[in-house]
């Protein structure tokens, strides 16, 4: 087993995340701070670039255990008109990133036909 400089659980959370196709694992340090609640964003990309570092050595054999990952769920903007889906990177979201309308959430009023246009 190579030697690991953090908690296994970092790294088992990082299989399972690979696994899942959520991210690019070159992109998984936001996932890590929120999980774990890191707030050190070079802590985060120190864990990710040691798993990346062991990646390949026998810790990762087939047949091995993943962790199972939580999924983050996906969001629908209710004023894009094709109803554009995306999966936050943070918990609270201001605004839709494709239309920036911060009434994302909120569906479009229905207009009335004698009100014209």
């Amino acid at each position: 087993m190579p030697d690991l400089k953090f908690d296994l659980e970092f790294y088992n959370y990082l299989d399972g995340l690979r696994e899942s196709g959520i991210t690019n694992m070159y992109g998984a340090a936001p996932y890590l701070m929120d999980e774990f609640n890191i707030e050190d964003k070079r802590l985060a990309r120190a864990i990710l670039s040691d798993w990346l570092r062991t990646f390949p050595r026998a810790r990762h054999q087939k047949g091995g255990r993943m962790s199972k990952v939580r999924l983050p769920k996906k969001l629908r903007c209710l004023r894009c008109k094709e109803g554009h889906e995306w999966t936050p990177r943070k918990d609270e979201v201001r605004i839709c990133p494709k239309c920036k309308s911060p009434y994302w959430d909120v569906p479009r009023p229905l207009r009335d036909e004698k009100e014209g246009k």
